[in-house]
């Protein structure tokens, strides 16, 4: 690849358009769960969670069952939506909670 050519990802317009906004990882997941053309089934949240590797964990988001308030559900248990880290749609990372921190500081 030459120097002066820089690789182009598409980026769908709603995609773009959720990764512009610096937003609660729940407006971010709801985003994904109701509006046409994204879809949270391919999504991926990775958490904080103690005793994993690296203390993170990735949860598919097909495995959400609910998006509350303060937490969103799977099958198998809550997780509050503080430990939300990351969250990643067909490859790109829409939501960064450390980039959230930078731009409010």
């Amino acid at each position: 690849m030459r120097k002066d050519h820089v690789a182009t990802i598409f980026v769908p317009p709603a995609v773009r358009q959720v990764m512009s906004r610096r937003r609660h990882p729940r407006d971010v997941l709801n985003q994904l769960k109701w509006e046409k053309g994204l879809s949270l089934q391919d999504a991926k949240i990775v958490i904080i969670h103690r005793g994993a590797p690296g203390d993170r964990m990735k949860i598919p988001g097909k495995e959400v069952v609910s998006i509350g308030h303060m937490f969103f559900e799977t099958p198998s248990t809550s997780i509050p939506l503080h430990r939300v880290t990351e969250i990643w749609h067909r490859g790109e990372k829409i939501f960064d909670k450390n980039e959230r921190r930078k731009s409010n500081e």
